[in-house]
């Protein structure tokens, strides 16, 4: 119930948490998502952010908490390592709290995050490969399936494909 999700820059972290937040709140399920976008907010300690943002959170059964933290490494290079602490912190003193955070693996590498984080499992997001994108856009596009590849293919941008965000954006767009 503790994990860090680490991938490459435009590799679809935010959207990952913010989908799954978003699912999970509409299933119907006693499980209360409570997303926090850390960039927006000074580095401070989770439980003040949460007390700031949620007020009531602590009347949800801890059990049924999911804490979103998404963004580790938007925060200021120099708090970096700061609202990790935080995050274990907060991890060690209310323990039955899941919580998933998102991160550039070269912040979460190179701050040795998982040396603090170390009750958090890791899973790292791998670009997607052809047949992921083409079965995404077959399905999304239909019938302008063929129309999108050949425009890919006379701009050059194929390459951009390997990013969710750029794939669902361009393909939104088209």
């Amino acid at each position: 119930n503790k994990i860090c999700l680490i991938g490459e820059a435009y590799q679809g972290k935010s959207f990952y948490l913010k989908q799954t937040a978003f699912e999970l709140k509409e299933s119907g399920l006693r499980i209360q998502p409570l997303l926090v976008e850390i960039k927006k907010y000074t580095v401070q300690p989770v439980e003040s952010l949460l007390n700031n943002l949620y007020g009531a959170w602590k009347k949800i059964p801890f059990k049924d908490l999911i804490l979103f933290i998404d963004g580790l490494d938007e925060v200021p290079t120099d708090k970096f390592t700061d609202i990790i602490k935080h995050i274990n912190e907060f991890s060690i003193s209310y323990p039955s709290v899941s919580i998933i955070t998102s991160c550039r693996k070269l912040f979460f590498n190179f701050y040795n995050a998982g040396k603090i984080l170390e009750q958090f499992s890791v899973y790292e997001l791998y670009p997607l490969d052809s047949e992921d994108i083409n079965k995404y856009l077959r399905h999304k596009l239909a019938a302008l399936y063929a129309d999108f590849k050949d425009a890919v293919h006379r701009t050059n941008i194929g390459g951009m494909l390997y990013h969710p965000f750029y794939v669902t954006n361009l393909a939104e767009e088209f």
